[in-house]
């Protein structure tokens, strides 16, 4: 059995153990979002999502999701939305990461 021993103080902790071909993202919602590099984000969803292996439905949820924050986005306000609605996003792409397209998008999520 693995053991983890954390001396001192931690923060932003992940840890995964035992899996294969996981993927882990951690989103932060205490801190301020680079609203500019949302808005690529965003973009680059619009434009690629007939692209990303999703159900029209799916396809539908995220546009939505993304309609519901981007005032926020324009606004520059209420970052723990837009990094929630980037959450909801990525929790889709995730099972679809074998497409090109929702493997760059993920990526950039992760850069946030």
């Amino acid at each position: 059995m693995d053991k983890n021993i954390f001396s001192g103080n931690t923060s932003n902790v992940q840890i995964q153990q035992d899996t294969r071909d996981s993927h882990q993202i951690l989103i932060n919602s205490s801190e301020s979002v680079d609203f500019e590099k949302v808005e690529e984000i965003f973009s680059q969803i619009r434009n690629n999502i007939s692209s990303l292996g999703l159900s029209n439905a799916e396809q539908e949820k995220i546009i939505d999701t993304l309609n519901e924050v981007q005032k926020n986005v324009d606004l520059k306000t209420e970052p723990g939305l837009v990094r929630k609605a980037l959450s909801t996003v990525r929790d889709f792409l995730i099972g679809v990461s074998g497409s090109l397209a929702a493997s760059g998008i993920l990526h950039l999520i992760s850069t946030l």
